[in-house]
């Protein structure tokens, strides 16, 4: 089996995996009727409606940046996004769009949502999901964050935590929530803290719901202002060359 077998296959179990859809009495031949009773079913909200890649299908964008792709006659419906088969290689079909909506996302976001480590002579801003409990987070900003500032590229630090509850998401809590949250990251991330005073604060849940539209999936992820997302650690010489080649 290739590569490319394999990957389809993977996306394959995972539609399935996700259940089927229940679209009531809404004819097959109303495609604005199934798509209604799609939606209704699950829940879901339609932010963006336009063609599909695939012959006279159309795409909606989820609230949450996810694509479905419903055929004309609304008898067929993918989930997630399409790829192109280039000369052996899946190219990404929604890489652009979800760019701009990325791009779209930082330009608006709520200076109270990130904490912000600002470089002397700012040229770059880059936004880093993260979760203070996170080794490999606790293990960038010991080790890039001063390289990276003293280069003019300041960091944003977004949360992004998996559960809504626990010692983690509290400790999260006590950083977003404190009345200096540089300062309270940076000691939490050397697993210095004190009495955990929590707050609900706003800036978890909006922070996750970012991630998701982004497509992140763990910690930590780095959005790029020009809508790039790349996932994992990586060191400040990679993020300063990515940011001098674009």
């Amino acid at each position: 089996m290739n590569r490319i077998q394999n990957y389809a296959l993977k996306t394959v179990a995972g539609i399935l995996m996700a259940g089927s859809f229940s679209i009531g009495s809404a004819s097959a031949n109303n495609l604005d009727a199934v798509i209604e009773g799609i939606m209704s079913d699950r829940e879901l909200i339609i932010v963006e409606r336009g063609p599909s890649n695939i012959g006279d299908a159309v795409m909606l964008v989820l609230e949450n940046g996810r694509e479905l792709h419903i055929s004309k006659d609304g008898n067929y419906l993918i989930a997630g996004p399409i790829y192109k088969i280039e000369n052996g290689t899946l190219v990404d079909q929604s890489a652009d769009r979800m760019a701009h909506l990325r791009i779209a996302k930082l330009e608006s976001l709520d200076s109270s949502i990130a904490i912000k480590y600002e470089a002397v002579e700012e040229k770059h801003n880059i936004y880093i999901f993260t979760d203070v409990t996170c080794g490999y987070c606790k293990k960038f900003h010991a080790k890039e964050l001063n390289k990276l500032l003293s280069n003019g590229i300041s960091v944003n630090y977004i949360p992004y935590v998996a559960a809504n509850y626990g010692r983690n998401y509290d400790l999260n809590d006590y950083v977003w929530c404190s009345d200096n949250p540089a300062e309270t990251l940076t000691l939490a991330k050397n697993n210095k803290t004190g009495t955990l005073k929590t707050c609900k604060s706003k800036a978890l849940r909006q922070g996750k719901e970012i991630g998701k539209m982004f497509g992140v999936r763990g910690t930590p992820n780095i959005a790029f202002a020009n809508g790039d997302l790349v996932k994992g650690y990586k060191s400040a010489q990679y993020i300063i060359n990515k940011l001098n080649n674009q």
